[in-house]
């Protein structure tokens, strides 16, 4: 799993962006989102996994940071 930080999510587009640790900021869609997950907060601190997308690089199954 990547680690990162949201940038920022917007739940009535849903879509955001993760700051990853390196490379460019990591596009993900509320359908990325990990099962559990409903929301993530812009700053909160998350983990992914990266696949291809239509457009480059997305992550998926995002989730909170385990501590």
């Amino acid at each position: 799993m990547a680690n990162g930080t949201v940038k920022w999510y917007s739940n009535e587009k849903r879509y955001g962006f993760i700051v990853q640790e390196e490379g460019p900021d990591m596009f993900f869609h509320k359908n990325g989102l990990a099962a559990d997950v409903h929301s993530v907060s812009d700053g909160e601190a998350v983990e992914y996994e990266v696949r291809e997308g239509r457009n480059g690089p997305e992550a998926y199954e995002v989730k909170p940071a385990s501590e």
